[in-house]
């Protein structure tokens, strides 16, 4: 038991403060959580809680006349001492009287596209009856990855009052990102200490998905192969969804009594039953690669495989979006350190599911696809056409097209890569700064 508190307690310090983070918080192939690092944000973070940057900028003055002054005792340097510390006393006394108390509320979307700006709303509530002045919500950044336009600030807030106020934030980076709970600060009145309370659990949204950034595609040819096949609809289909009906026919022994045509029967003064033609469905598996290979301290190569990666993730979006719009039903596959399975009807409401699916996928240094166990492999053959989304050529990822090809499904691969690779037949290159620059519109 102590053994395991230990451990939550380290972990917790190594995630360093919320509203400090880390870049060693995300998880990567490449993940390292280093002790070190950890504690210069906690001391970093919890001086920043508190002190403003002019604060910070004179800590080290006054500690070098206070460590001055109390070696010689009759120094000059009392008197400096003196005046340092009269502002602070000052600051106390007002900034403990005009402390802020209040109830916050958050507002914001619930996701949001890669590089967009997204607005925050808050409401606030004054739970005391002395006014407070220069307040600001969320002073500190989300993580890494979401950087702030213009701060929700407010100049004054009347005692027992309410007031809304919004600030705006940039998603620069795709990511799950878990947002502390609603804060507000003021260093009224000189500028020195920060007087600060923090919303309860639950007032505010501490979850934003940031999807890829992706261009919607004008043509996409689809493999060519069993695209058309008989089955699910009761699995896929949306509500109130019905086979096409071909006509009327005398009723036979063994037909379906729930089929019955009465108005027709009426009129030929027999039975007659109705025909249907069951919809035949046309389904294809996207399959997205997320193998990276390890960190070889070369910013660089890091920095082209991350890229080729978010091209992937956006390229997916893009072809999932088309195939949901020409009526296809999608088998979405994304395999990294986790393997995500997706069916999607044909309906565009299902793309939210998809958005925070590829927004939360990570690379991994591991063979990514071996991760496909026998029974999801089952499901991948069962579909007529699959799109393969690879970030590199090698034998595993070679003998996966070949094992989809010998099962009878139609592969089109696709290959994300800046370099000039030896491609097999019919595999297609495509350049991920293109695809992140907007220019890939037809495939």
């Amino acid at each position: 038991m102590i053994g395991a508190m230990y451990k939550r307690l380290m972990e917790r310090f190594l995630d360093g403060p919320e509203f400090f983070p880390l870049r060693s918080r995300t998880s990567s192939p490449w993940q390292y959580r280093s002790a070190t690092l950890a504690l210069f944000a906690w001391s970093r973070g919890l001086a920043e809680r508190f002190l403003t940057p002019a604060a910070l900028a004179l800590l080290p003055m006054t500690l070098l006349v206070l460590f001055y002054g109390s070696l010689a005792m009759n120094s000059p340097g009392r008197v400096l001492l003196l005046v340092i510390f009269a502002p602070a006393v000052v600051e106390l006394g007002f900034g403990f009287w005009f402390r802020v108390r209040c109830r916050v509320r958050r507002r914001g979307p619930e996701r949001v596209r890669a590089g967009s700006e997204f607005t925050l709303e808050y409401e606030l509530e004054n739970r005391r009856r002395v006014s407070g002045y220069d307040l600001e919500c969320d002073p500190f950044p989300y993580a890494e990855g979401l950087r702030q336009l213009r701060p929700a600030r407010l100049g004054r807030l009347p005692g027992r009052g309410r007031a809304r106020i919004a600030g705006s934030w940039l998603a620069e980076r795709r990511g799950v990102y878990r947002l502390y709970r609603p804060w507000v600060e003021s260093s009224f009145p000189l500028g020195l200490l920060k007087w600060s309370c923090r919303g309860r659990a639950g007032e505010g949204r501490d979850r934003l998905v940031v999807y890829p950034a992706y261009m919607p595609l004008t043509r996409f040819e689809l493999p060519v192969g069993r695209l058309s096949q008989r089955s699910g609809l009761a699995n896929l289909a949306r509500v109130g969804e019905s086979p096409d009906l071909l006509g009327t026919r005398e009723y036979r022994d063994g037909d379906e009594v729930r089929h019955l045509d009465w108005p027709g029967s009426a009129r030929r003064g027999k039975l007659v039953v109705k025909e249907f033609e069951e919809e035949h469905l046309k389904r294809v598996a996207v399959l997205v690669d997320t193998q990276l290979p390890p960190n070889r301290f070369r910013w660089r190569s890091r920095r082209q495989a991350e890229a080729s990666l978010e091209a992937a993730l956006s390229l997916a979006l893009a072809i999932t979006e088309y195939l949901v719009k020409t009526e296809a039903v999608v088998e979405l596959f994304a395999a990294g350190p986790e393997l995500y399975h997706l069916s999607l009807g044909r309906n565009l409401s299902c793309l939210d599911q998809v958005c925070d699916i590829l927004a939360g996928v990570e690379p991994t240094a591991d063979c990514a696809l071996d991760k496909l166990a026998p029974e999801v492999f089952s499901q991948l053959v069962e579909v007529g056409g699959a799109v393969v989304l690879l970030l590199g050529v090698d034998p595993a990822r070679r003998k996966l097209v070949e094992r989809l090809q010998h099962a009878g499904v139609a592969v089109r691969v696709l290959v994300l890569s800046e370099q000039p690779l030896e491609l097999p037949e019919a595999w297609r290159p495509v350049a991920p700064t293109a695809v992140l620059n907007g220019a890939v519109r037809s495939l």
